[in-house]
């Protein structure tokens, strides 16, 4: 079994991380396998019971026909492979994915905790839910936003995400959990307790991005064919390692183009025009004389073409 240690600096121990799976490693016992989950050194007896995502004991909701969910290996922060499962897509494709009927205890204190990359687009439209329901009762069950740091994140490891979920029981006899995204691909892979990765060094947070990593873009994570992507965003906009040679190009060309103004007017004008009762093409044609008269599409023109002539030189 292939392992690599790294330091828990707030207790000075070292830990061992199997390297196929990610998994802790504790004593020699892979806790992927271990018969009872490992509990955190401050857990006292009434810590809150661990639920650990298993891909495959996840399957696509037969109520939501147009499901896009892959369960597949693929390569985990930690380097080795785990299985995982990608849902959703850049559609609006509403895919779900869900386990069976849990028995858990009753009035009891539970964590749900998992590795997530990705769950937002650059639209800032898409949904990325977690939803905990109780003896199937769909519409009092609980839902948790997983994007938009609406909930605060564990670890920020490799761009991933790890999550900490907690819910309690009341008196329900079964309880599902339920995944749920569209207009953004969202991936889950298992974790350990989240106080076993203590150790790793956190990424730096990402600002100025319109959304975050996401796996299906490659070797760093982010697009190429974007205004923002690794290749002209600065660096110090994306919290990224590596050298940006264009940062300062990019600089140039966003400061004529106010994305988020654009996409609010964008909105506001779909509104207005859709109660004037005119057909697709005339709003369409509309809206997009309205927008390109808000971007000095000459400045920009200016300085693509000197930023070409410094490159060819």
């Amino acid at each position: 079994m292939n392992t690599f240690n790294f330091t828990d600096n707030n207790n000075n121990e070292s830990i061992t991380v199997n390297a196929e799976t990610g998994e802790v490693i504790e004593n020699g016992v892979d806790m992927l396998h271990a018969a009872e989950p490992k509990q955190s050194k401050a857990d006292n007896a009434k810590a809150a019971k661990t639920l650990f995502f298993n891909a495959r004991e996840w399957k696509p909701n037969k109520d939501a026909d147009k499901t896009v969910a892959v369960r597949s290996f693929i390569t985990s922060p930690f380097g080795g492979l785990t299985e995982s499962y990608m849902i959703g897509d850049w559609n609006w494709n509403w895919s779900t994915i869900e386990t069976g009927e849990l028995i858990l205890e009753k009035n009891t204190d539970y964590e749900f905790v998992f590795w997530l990359n990705g769950g937002e687009n650059d639209r800032n439209q898409e949904t990325c839910h977690l939803k905990i329901i109780f003896d199937g009762d769909n519409e009092n069950c609980y839902t948790y936003r997983l994007n938009r740091n609406f909930i605060k994140y564990e670890r920020h490891y490799k761009g991933w995400y790890l999550y900490r979920i907690p819910f309690n029981t009341g008196d329900a006899c079964y309880t599902k959990l339920r995944l749920e995204a569209m207009a953004a691909y969202v991936t889950y892979i298992r974790a350990d307790v989240p106080e076993d990765y203590a150790g790793l060094p956190d990424d730096p947070a990402p600002v100025g991005l319109p959304q975050r990593h996401n796996i299906i873009f490659g070797e760093d994570g982010f697009p190429r064919n974007a205004w923002w992507s690794n290749k002209v965003f600065p660096e110090a906009g994306n919290g990224n390692q590596g050298g940006n040679q264009n940062s300062g190009f990019a600089s140039e060309v966003s400061r004529g183009v106010d994305v988020g103004s654009i996409v609010g007017m964008i909105s506001e004008r779909i509104e207005e025009v859709l109660e004037e009762e005119l057909d697709a093409d005339e709003i369409a044609e509309e809206i997009a004389e309205e927008v390109m008269g808000n971007i000095d599409v000459e400045s920009i023109k200016e300085e693509i073409i000197r930023n070409i002539k410094e490159n060819l030189n």
